[in-house]
């Protein structure tokens, strides 16, 4: 029951960090469609036993190939590597980006960086179809995950 309730409360806390975080992601001068996705440890198909949870906010703009984001990573050991895949909800795919790793527990990654402009639009198009990633050295095939959405 602590456990469950600490989790809450850790989560609560993890999402309203994230709100604040949101800036990088928000960027007016970006343009483009808003993404997210609720990160957690649970997502199958390989749920982990990290308990962490996070936040995705992205802003995709095909037109200027540009895609600025925040990723917030709590409760997980240091980060590795965080990236978008191709993959439907239950699926394992491909990385088709790397983004900026979140550095540590409670911590946020913000950057603006060149996207293609056709995985832009893919992206946009079939957000359901891609899910970010965030990996540790204790769970290398993700500690936290979550389905994009627009």
């Amino acid at each position: 029951m602590r456990t469950l309730i600490t989790g809450g409360l850790a989560a609560a806390g993890l999402l309203t960090l994230a709100a604040g975080a949101a800036a990088q992601g928000d960027n007016p001068n970006n343009g483009g469609r808003k993404l997210v996705a609720t990160l957690t440890a649970d997502a199958e198909p390989v749920a982990s036993d990290s308990g962490g949870a996070g936040l995705f906010e992205a802003l995709v703009n095909p037109e200027t190939e540009r895609i600025c984001y925040t990723i917030t990573a709590g409760n997980i050991d240091k980060a590795t590597v965080a990236q978008i895949h191709a993959g439907a909800a239950g699926e394992t795919g491909d990385p088709v980006l790397t983004l900026d790793t979140p550095d540590g527990d409670d911590d946020d990654s913000e950057d603006c960086q060149d996207i293609d402009a056709g995985l832009a639009q893919a992206l946009l198009a079939s957000p359901e179809n891609y899910y970010v990633s965030v990996r540790t050295a204790a769970h290398p095939s993700g500690a936290i995950r979550g389905q994009l959405s627009g």
